[in-house]
C-alpha cells in the first residue's frame, strides 16, 4: 500500500518546467531511491512531496490530501532530512537533535519524559549516543551526517524523505547511513531518498523511481527500473546489472561495494 500517492504533478521554476505531469507512489515500510541524471528533477521531486515548492497536481498521503494538512500535522506525518546542511550554531549535539521533537511542543512548551525518550532513541538508532555531550560543529563529515539523520528520526514520523543523504561523505560513512535508513524501513518506516550512487540504489532500495528531464522513465523494483536499456537511455551507458549477486557493471567496469 502506498503512503504518498502523487498524480499528474509539475513543477515550474521561472516558467522553466522542472517536473512535467509525473505520476507514481512511494509504498509504505519500504526504502525507495529517486535516482537519474543531474537536472533530472530529482530534489525537486523530494520537495514538492512535501509541499515546499509550488505544484499543480494531486497528491497524497495515506489517502488525505497533501493540501489538507497544517504545517504541524504534516511535520509530525513526514520527517525532512535536506541536502547539504551546515551547522552554524554551537549547540550540543544532544541539543540539536532534540530540535527535531519541535513539531510535537506548543510554543512555550518544554521537552517531556516521552520526548526526552524520542531524542534518546534517535541517538541509540544512529549511534550518537556517544557524542550526546560534543559540539555539533565540531564534528566529523560522518558524525554531522548521522546526527542529523538522528534529529529527523527523533519526531518518530510515520515517514521521512532525505534528500541526497550520502552526497560529500566518504565511502564508510555513505554505508553507515544507508544502512541506517534501510534499517529503519525494515522496521516499518516508509523513506524515499534521493540518491546518485546507483550500486547504493541497487544493493539497498527496494522501490526505485527514475526520472529523466522531469519525468519518469521507469519505477518500480530494481529488476524494473534498473535495466541495460533504462540506464542508456537516462545516463547513456553502457551498464550491466547482475541482480542476484547485486553487482552493476558500467562500461566494463565493476561497482564494487566500499569497505570501512
Amino acid at each position: 500500500m502506498a503512503m504518498i500517492r502523487f498524480s499528474n504533478l509539475s513543477v515550474q521554476q521561472s516558467r522553466t518546467p522542472i517536473l512535467a505531469g509525473v505520476s507514481g507512489h512511494i509504498p509504505r515500510a519500504q526504502l525507495t531511491g529517486i535516482i537519474g541524471p543531474n537536472g533530472a528533477g530529482k530534489s525537486t521531486l523530494a520537495r514538492a512531496l512535501l509541499g515546499l515548492l509550488p505544484s499543480s497536481g494531486d497528491i497524497a498521503i495515506n489517502n488525505q490530501p497533501l493540501g489538507t494538512f497544517t504545517r504541524p500535522a504534516l511535520a509530525k506525518t513526514i520527517a525532512y532530512l535536506p541536502q547539504g546542511q551546515m551547522l552554524h550554531w554551537p549547540l550540543s549535539v544532544e541539543r540539536l537533535i532534540s530540535l527535531g521533537r519541535l513539531p510535537h511542543l506548543g510554543p512555550l512548551s518544554r521537552i517531556q519524559p516521552s520526548d526526552q525518550q524520542a531524542i534518546i532513541w534517535a541517538m541509540e538508532q544512529t549511534g550518537t549516543l556517544p557524542l550526546r555531550s560534543r559540539c555539533a560543529t565540531a564534528l566529523s563529515g560522518g558524525e554531522r551526517a548521522r546526527v542529523l539523520l538522528a534529529r529527523a528520526l527523533a519526531c518518530q514520523s510515520p515517514m521521512l524523505i532525505a534528500d541526497e543523504p550520502l552526497a560529500s561523505l566518504d565511502p564508510g560513512y555513505q554505508l553507515d547511513v544507508i544502512a541506517l535508513l534501510k534499517s529503519q524501513s525494515e522496521q516499518g518506516m516508509t523513506i524515499a531518498c534521493v540518491l546518485h550512487d546507483l550500486g547504493m540504489a541497487l544493493r539497498y532500495c527496494d522501490h526505485l523511481i527514475l526520472l529523466v528531464d522531469g519525468k519518469i522513465l521507469s519505477h518500480g523494483s530494481s529488476e524494473q527500473v534498473l535495466t541495460s536499456a533504462n540506464l542508456a537511455a537516462a545516463f547513456g551507458i553502457d551498464a550491466d546489472i547482475d541482480h542476484h549477486a547485486k553487482t552493476l557493471s558500467i562500461n566494463g567496469r565493476t561497482l564494487s561495494e566500499p569497505t570501512q
